[in-house]
């Protein structure tokens, strides 16, 4: 029997939240590996309004870690509740941790101070119970190992790579896509000031204020995909992403992206013309990024290699293997 391990996200009231879909990724780039994944349960989640935080019924979260079996649990999530019940319950089971913080940079949330506060009250004190942390920017990693010494930095992994991709010539020559929350740190603003010109497509939730984007909700991910391979572009105007999986996502359908300089993918990207990285508060740059970028030709081999999933699986492996 290999090693059991259970995938905790944070709690969420957005059910494709890209935690979840991170932690549901992990678990079939392990599938018929020595690491057993343990297959996600979907816990009741409940929300402080107060804090408007969300977090797990701790019953129903120490019977799900009790009963799993699971050898090591891996807790993801940072600005929650849930990452402190998992860790303090795990401990309390005997449990080994490893934790994924998915961290955010204090500067860049809606309310900084609170956020220091928190962290340094409720989760910076667990720290010593933790294993391992998982980093995936060179940020993260910087900050983490502050606190601890066993930091490991691993990307995401692409989940799909199609043999064949439209080429950018067969796409509409002036769509550009956005796939996110609609939320002012995703960036709406900018959207909003594109040029007419421009067919913008948004896949995302809630009311927009431009008439003329069109909006898609609720899709499928054959849906989604021909949306990437319909598009000339993809913009990811966010105040912050850890990582961005729309950005892997764009970039394995053959979709030149344009991203902020607080999109922290870019880390691992190659110099290329595949991408362009606008400075955040610019609007005049993000608009010129788009200009140069859209209808560019994309080198998917090498900008891809840091995240082959081939390459992901053998540090996650190695990981597990060590905890254990």
């Amino acid at each position: 029997m290999g090693i059991k391990v259970l995938m905790v996200p944070q709690a969420s009231l957005d059910i494709n939240g890209g935690i979840w879909r991170h932690c549901e990724n992990l678990y079939d780039l392990l599938r018929d590996t020595e690491i057993s994944i343990i297959p996600l349960k979907r816990l009741k989640v409940k929300c402080l309004a107060v804090f408007r935080k969300a977090y797990y019924s701790n019953k129903e979260l120490y019977y799900c870690i009790k009963k799993s079996g699971c050898d090591v649990v891996h807790v993801h999530g940072f600005m929650a509740f849930s990452p402190i019940q998992t860790i303090v319950i795990s401990k309390l089971l005997r449990k080994k941790v490893i934790y994924s913080p998915h961290f955010h940079p204090f500067e860049y949330l809606e309310h900084p101070f609170l956020g220091k506060c928190f962290f340094y009250l409720f989760i910076k004190p667990l720290l010593k119970g933790v294993s391992q942390i998982v980093t995936i920017s060179s940020r993260d990693t910087e900050f983490f190992l502050k606190y601890h010494s066993n930091v490991i930095k691993i990307p995401h992994n692409y989940r799909t790579f199609p043999e064949i991709i439209p080429p950018i010539a067969s796409r509409k020559k002036n769509m550009i896509l956005f796939v996110g929350r609609n939320e002012s740190n995703k960036g709406m603003d900018y959207l909003y000031q594109i040029p007419q010109e421009y067919e913008v497509h948004c896949v995302t939730r809630g009311g927009l204020k431009r008439s003329d984007f069109v909006k898609h909700e609720n899709i499928t991910e054959t849906e989604l995909r021909n949306l990437y391979e319909s598009s000339s572009l993809v913009v990811i105007p966010s105040r912050y992403e850890a990582f961005s999986y729309v950005a892997l996502e764009a970039l394995s359908y053959g979709t030149p992206i344009v991203v902020s300089d607080r999109v922290e993918i870019v880390d691992y990207l190659k110099e290329s013309q595949s991408y362009s990285v606008f400075s955040y508060g610019n609007v005049v740059d993000f608009l010129s990024k788009i200009e140069s970028t859209i209808g560019k030709f994309v080198d998917r081999d090498t900008l891809l290699y840091p995240f082959k999933p081939d390459n992901v699986r053998e540090k996650y492996i190695k990981l597990f293997k060590m905890i254990d």
